[in-house]
């Protein structure tokens, strides 16, 4: 027995096409539909915080047609802005994630960014009390690889931090050298144990301050 989820643009879930797809939905016995396609929850411009009540009234729809009714949601960014749009202010201010080969993300950014996190929460809150069902962040949520950069997180804080795990400065290109070639050894493990706690660590921000809310 198994579960079909189906994510919908939420640009294409009109009042003179609703029913058409519903049907859709129903003769193929989906059980679980994700809203996606608003933007990025903490840019100036986001549909589903901008129009609360429009959103708020489709994730019902949805569930009152029987379907759990999640929303699915970039996280950190995937490195690279799309053609034809550009950083809001508000990315502007954010930490960018950086490689251990030096490459800075365009359009990612480190969780350890206090402003980064204060935004992000924010915005989640306001999205937990539309009532969805879940609230699924993409596989944006990962710190490693991005275009251009490779192995990140290595911003000013986390290096400071990943010096602390090691007991010893290094530069990138040698730290590179030691995540990226050989067997076992400390630096990469001490980056892997960097990396886990940082997701893990912001995962539990994000859950606390869901729960606030619902």
């Amino acid at each position: 027995m198994h579960n079909i989820s189906v994510a919908i643009d939420v640009d294409i879930v009109r009042d003179d096409t609703i029913d058409v797809l519903l049907d859709q939905l129903k003769r193929g016995k989906i059980y679980r539909v994700f809203l996606c396609g608003a933007g990025f929850l903490y840019s100036e411009k986001c549909k589903l915080i901008d129009e609360p009540e429009k959103y708020k009234k489709m994730i019902q729809l949805f569930k009152d047609e029987g379907f759990e009714t999640g929303i699915w949601i970039s996280s950190l960014g995937h490195g690279c802005m799309l053609p034809g749009t550009k950083l809001s202010e508000d990315e502007k201010k954010f930490t960018n994630l950086r490689g251990v080969n030096g490459g800075v993300a365009e359009h990612g950014f480190c969780p350890s960014d206090e402003n980064f996190r204060r935004v992000f929460c924010e915005k989640i809150k306001k999205l937990a009390e539309l009532g969805p069902d879940l609230i699924q962040l993409d596989d944006d949520y990962r710190l490693n690889y991005r275009g251009g950069i490779v192995c990140a997180c290595f911003c000013d804080k986390h290096l400071k931090e990943y010096y602390e795990r090691i007991g010893e400065e290094l530069p990138l290109e040698e730290i590179s050298k030691y995540l990226l070639t050989g067997g076992k050894n400390k630096y990469r493990t001490a980056y892997m144990e960097m990396c886990r706690d940082t997701l893990l660590d912001f995962a539990k921000v994000l859950r606390s301050a869901v729960d606030e809310v619902n």
